[in-house]
């Protein structure tokens, strides 16, 4: 049974981060988390794993749940993670939710290559080496570069609700300040004249009434 991990945002978009596993990569997943503290302040994300769940609690269930609304699966490689049948199961349903994006997660050594589902995505790390596989250092590295993909998508799903300032081109601008400036003048030409108009009408009128 595979063991999964779902990060919730609390900002408006609610961006949820989909983890899987296999049981015996439980330790390079709390590597991992140890890593993501740092997305987690930033975008107050709240980390949820099957540690949580509680007696009687349908498993399917809520991990169909958790993985239909997610809007990024990271899928941690490796030959236990890959040979498990909730493998089949959860790429099944992604196949169905093409706005998901998966990233694959290249844990230990596996011809990830030749799987079907897997192959069309980018992997990280970039260099397409197993994380195990690396030394201490260039593990750590691999970690880091996972926390700057996910920073970098997080960000870009931010920007991407804001509403953009639409401006007219500056030609544009100038061209509609003369014309409301014109038909100001033009306008202030034509009460300045209805105003003398009026005027003599009235002195005309005066004069017309008097007594002589």
């Amino acid at each position: 049974m595979l063991i999964f991990a779902v990060a919730m945002s609390d900002n408006t978009k609610n961006t949820r981060i989909f983890i899987a596993h296999a049981p015996e990569d439980e330790g390079s997943l709390s590597t991992l988390l140890a890593h993501l503290e740092v997305l987690l302040e930033q975008y107050s994300l709240d980390i949820w794993h099957t540690k949580k769940l509680l007696g009687g609690d349908q498993y399917e269930d809520i991990i169909q749940d958790q993985l239909k609304n997610a809007d990024i699966a990271l899928l941690m490689i490796s030959s236990d993670f890959m040979a498990s049948e909730d493998y089949v199961k959860l790429k099944a349903q992604l196949q169905q939710q093409p706005n998901t994006k998966v990233i694959p997660v290249l844990l230990r050594p596996y011809a990830w290559e030749d799987d079907s589902f897997l192959k069309i995505r980018q992997p990280l790390p970039s260099s397409k080496q197993a994380i195990t596989g690396s030394s201490t250092k260039n593990q750590e590295e691999a970690y880091v570069e996972i926390v700057g993909a996910l920073k970098k998508i997080l960000k870009n799903e931010i920007e991407g609700t804001k509403t953009p300032i639409v401006t007219q081109p500056k030609s544009r601008r100038i061209f509609w300040a003369i014309i409301v400036g014109t038909l100001f003048l033009i306008g202030g030409v034509f009460l300045s004249q209805i105003k003398n108009n009026t005027s003599k009408s009235v002195k005309q009128l005066s004069f017309s009434e008097l007594p002589f």
